[in-house]
């Protein structure tokens, strides 16, 4: 499978008083370290359309959905600095196959986890996905050259966190011999943000200048959940 990859297809319409257009992606990308990836998908989609002379309407979308396979790269005890420090006459694999489980911690060297080993018997996974819309309605009143304009915006936003480590690993860090307690940590949260707005604008000639009045209300809510299970 290749190490990148990035698909996108657009559909557009405007034929007549409706137009609309939609796009969809895919994205792909295996990451440098072993069993470490990104994958996302994207939609995007807009419709307009005029329901009458005076009346107009209109929906958008955008949203993702994302998932990642990561290991942490940062500091000594993690992924890449246990492998430098990690006894180089210690072999991946036992003759049988087998992963060797603890490599060094004899001799005055360092004893860290199987790089190798963790990376493939650990599961790390983030998850994403968030959706925005919006949708209108628009009236071009009799009075002058007034509008008025409802609206309603919404949007939804879903983060989750999953760590599992075997009890049959090394613990992380120096000198850490399996067999350790297994641990799980889980983490999810969720926003949610909603609004209805109604927009009022006026506008009127006085000879050489033109005046344009603008009323708004807009009403906000949101609300927020998040769990999280470390054990």
């Amino acid at each position: 499978m290749p190490l990148f990859q990035k698909y996108n297809l657009s559909v557009g319409s405007g034929r007549g008083s409706v137009q609309s257009f939609v796009s969809v992606g895919y994205l792909n990308q295996k990451g440098a370290v072993i069993e470490t990836g990104f994958e996302r998908f994207n939609v995007r989609a807009n419709l307009r359309g005029d329901l009458h002379e005076k009346i107009t309407m209109g929906w958008n979308l955008v949203g993702s959905y994302s998932q990642e396979q990561y290991a942490p790269t940062t500091g000594r005890d993690a992924i890449i600095g246990s492998a430098l420090w990690a006894d180089p006459r210690e072999p991946v694999y036992n003759e049988d196959g087998t992963y060797n489980t603890y490599i060094g911690g004899q001799d005055g060297v360092f004893g860290t986890p199987n790089p190798v080993m963790e990376l493939r018997e650990m599961d790390r996974d983030r998850n994403a996905g968030n959706l925005l819309t919006n949708g209108y309605l628009q009236f071009c009143l009799s009075l002058r050259i007034s509008e008025f304009k409802s609206s309603v915006n919404a949007s939804i936003d879903n983060q989750s966190r999953k760590e599992f480590r075997p009890s049959y690993l090394a613990g992380r860090g120096f000198n850490n011999p399996p067999p350790r307690e297994a641990y799980l940590n889980e983490w999810d949260t969720e926003v949610y943000n909603y609004a209805t707005d109604q927009l009022l604008t006026y506008m009127v000639n006085l000879g050489e200048h033109d005046l344009t009045l603008m009323g708004g209300f807009s009403a906000p809510r949101g609300s927020s959940k998040e769990h999280l299970d470390f054990g």
